[in-house]
């Protein structure tokens, strides 16, 4: 059994093993070596079912965690779809912003797919800029685009739901001339949306509350078990089968 800095505990082989010695103390063959240390049948049960319970949460987690990598690996075929198809709706728009430009009624539709940007951004610090008079250290502060999936995905989508507004009905027309219509930008948009959705989830603490259980259950066994370590090394002596199981605790 193993602990960090706060004070967590896991489970190990040594925590089942102290489970095991418990189940065979408690068999009706041993109850009168166990009575002459001084044992009672309630401190076995503690050990063996604190031990139990930790195993039991400790199997969850793992359970937990199969599933979140499963999920991150479905994430990552959904991205590849979505980063294609925006691929493509990206190579549509300088094009249709040419085709809005040519009627002088639309061409403020075609300054919008010009300027407008959904980009996400993140304070980066850049080298040391001079000391101030009263002898302050200060820095550069610089904007800098973030380019992981999540803020790409979060950008598309607020993007697609701009354009998909009914105001923005002539750029969606001229793009639907160019083989991308309302309905494929709607899957896109709808794409994203869940794209985002699943990596909130996959990212969560994987098993938290099982991780806290387990911790609980390992410090009952630990506590009950260091108050009568003396005890069942009394307990065991003379039996070989006994004496290695108490070895491995």
């Amino acid at each position: 059994m193993t602990t960090n800095n706060s004070s967590r505990f896991y489970f190990c082989t040594r925590v089942r093993s102290r489970g095991q010695l418990a189940v065979a103390l408690r068999k009706p063959e041993n109850a009168e070596r166990v009575g002459r240390a001084g044992l009672r049948d309630s401190d076995l049960e503690t050990i063996q079912v604190s031990g139990e319970q930790a195993e039991r949460y400790d199997r969850e987690q793992h359970a937990d965690l199969a599933d979140k990598r499963n999920e991150l690996a479905t994430t990552a075929v959904q991205w590849k779809e979505i980063d294609s198809e925006s691929e493509q709706l990206r190579n549509r728009l300088p094009a249709a912003a040419a085709d809005l430009e040519a009627d002088p009624a639309l061409e403020p539709h075609a300054r919008w797919v010009q300027t407008v940007s959904f980009e996400r951004f993140r304070i980066r610090r850049i080298g040391q800029a001079p000391a101030t008079e009263e002898g302050q250290e200060s820095f550069e502060l610089k904007r800098v685009v973030r380019v992981d999936k999540v803020s790409r995905a979060q950008e598309l989508l607020h993007f697609l739901r701009a354009l998909l507004d009914p105001a923005r009905a002539p750029i969606v027309a001229a793009l639907e001339a160019r083989g991308f219509d309302r309905n494929r930008l709607s899957d896109l948009a709808n794409q994203a949306e869940g794209y985002l959705a699943r990596v909130q989830v996959s990212t969560k603490m994987v098993g938290s509350e099982a991780s806290q259980l387990e911790s609980e259950a390992v410090a009952r066994q630990k506590k009950q078990w260091d108050a009568c370590k003396r005890m069942l090394r009394v307990a065991v002596q003379g039996d070989p089968t006994l004496e290695r199981l108490f070895a491995a605790c």
